[in-house]
């Protein structure tokens, strides 16, 4: 029978060993807030396949349809993963650590037996530390989980952005081209005549060749984007924006001076930063609470030698801890470098956008200030002017028409680069101030306000 007892004992350790059911931290982290990535959970996809005509397989899309496979990008899923493993790894709280079951035989005799159970238990705070730690896990993966996806909606923005501008540069260098294969022609019908000049005739043949290397890097860089939308977007075929709803320069510069910067806003980086600090915080406690055990072991034993003594077979022991020359005092140092390190990056950081804020919404409005002041002369211009009136004038030479309109064509590529300019900053203007991440579902392209991905 006290032999049983004993036994009893051990079985109620070992239960303590691998843990209680039910006192994980999986089902308390608050993980409120994380974007989930199934499509179902969101989204109500209903594309518009527009096909162009019977040889053409490209299909229209929304830009909103577009933007909205962000939460289908396939960088999220091992994230997900990440995040489910992290809060399903706890099943229960174990209130020691390093158990061992030791048995010895003294002159090899089986009445000299003596069996013994020695663990390290865990103090109270060690226990607290490691909720945190884990708590703090879960937070840190949910806010790489938003970083992720909101790194793949501002991606597909810019590609939005750049899919309009290189369209609209290949259609002018296109334009430009004719142009220039006129104005040569134009040149050389007068090889025969006084008017003829080999130089200007030479210079056009160059600003040709320039201009179709050129318009080679334009379709080049074309077709790169449309790759990416391509695979971005599921499609496996051509796929081109509808501009129904999209936002002009004007709409964006009146929308500009809506945007609110509060003192407590931030950003996707600064919330990944501060979450960092916070885990490195939970992880430097928990070093301190383990070095801090005042209890470094406990051993309950049985000795079958005095198995007619319960008192006397039965015997508990315990060490207590003494922090002299420990050398777990390095590792806490590391531990103490390290959150003062991710602290001092955060602080840099968050330094780093309340300077660059102001200057990126100097550089919107100083972009489209330039771009008002093209389109005016471009509006009020005396080579359009004059072009449109010499066009109706018989009699008018060629060469005359071709360089208005290759100065009208140059104001146009112009206005072409200010404009991405523009909105690739305005993304940025988003991106750093926290509204793209802030307002995930807002269509931030288009006219209006209230505008989702999906319509």
């Amino acid at each position: 029978m006290k032999m049983m007892g004993f036994m009893t004992i051990v079985i109620l350790l070992f239960v303590l060993i691998f843990g209680l059911p039910g006192m994980g931290m999986a089902g308390s982290v608050d993980t409120a807030g994380v974007v989930a990535t199934t499509p179902t959970d969101h989204l109500v996809v209903a594309m518009d396949m527009g096909v162009m005509d019977a040889t053409d397989k490209s299909v229209q899309i929304s830009i909103g349809e577009f933007l909205s496979t962000a939460f289908e990008d396939p960088s999220l899923s091992p994230q997900n993963e990440r995040i489910r493993f992290l809060k399903e790894t706890p099943g229960g709280i174990s209130f020691i650590e390093d158990p061992e079951f030791r048995l010895s035989i003294d002159k090899f005799e089986s009445n000299q037996l003596k069996y013994a159970l020695r663990f390290k238990p865990k103090g109270w705070d060690e226990l607290k530390g490691e909720k945190a730690v884990h708590y703090a896990r879960v937070q840190s993966g949910a806010i790489q989980l938003k970083s992720l996806l909101h790194l793949a909606l501002k991606n597909r923005y810019m590609i939005v952005v750049d899919s309009f501008y290189f369209s609209e540069m290949r259609r002018l260098h296109d334009a430009l081209n004719l142009l220039y294969e006129d104005w040569e022609h134009v040149l050389k019908r007068h090889v025969d005549t006084a008017y003829f000049d080999a130089g200007e005739l030479a210079d056009m043949e160059n600003q040709r060749m320039a201009l179709q290397m050129d318009l080679m890097d334009v379709k080049a860089q074309q077709d790169t984007v449309a790759e990416k939308i391509n695979l971005q977007s599921g499609y496996g075929a051509n796929v081109f924006f509808g501009a129904d709803h999209l936002l002009s320069v004007d709409a964006l510069a009146d929308r500009i001076f809506t945007i609110h910067i509060n003192a407590g806003d931030e950003n996707i980086y600064l919330t990944q930063a501060k979450t960092e600090v916070a885990k490195a915080e939970a992880q430097y406690q928990l070093e301190v609470a383990e070095q801090n055990r005042l209890v470094s072991f406990v051993e309950t034993a049985y000795n079958v030698a005095d198995e007619d003594d319960f008192e006397d077979a039965f015997s508990i022991e315990f060490g207590i801890s003494i922090p002299i020359g420990s050398g777990g005092r390095d590792t806490l140092r590391q531990r103490k470098l390290k959150r003062m390190k991710i602290r001092s990056q955060q602080q840099a950081l968050e330094r780093k956008i309340n300077q660059t804020i102001p200057v990126i919404r100097q550089k919107i409005h100083h972009l489209i200030e330039q771009y008002t002041a093209l389109r005016q002369k471009k509006e009020n211009s005396f080579s359009t002017v004059a072009f449109n009136r010499l066009l109706q004038t018989n009699g008018t030479d060629p060469l005359t028409l071709l360089k208005l309109k290759k100065g009208m064509f140059g104001m146009d590529i112009l206005q072409a680069k200010l404009s991405r300019r523009i909105f690739t900053t305005y993304i940025d203007f988003l991106d750093i101030t926290g509204k793209l991440s802030e307002k995930p579902f807002m269509n931030y392209l288009s006219t209006d306000d209230e505008e989702g991905l999906v319509q």
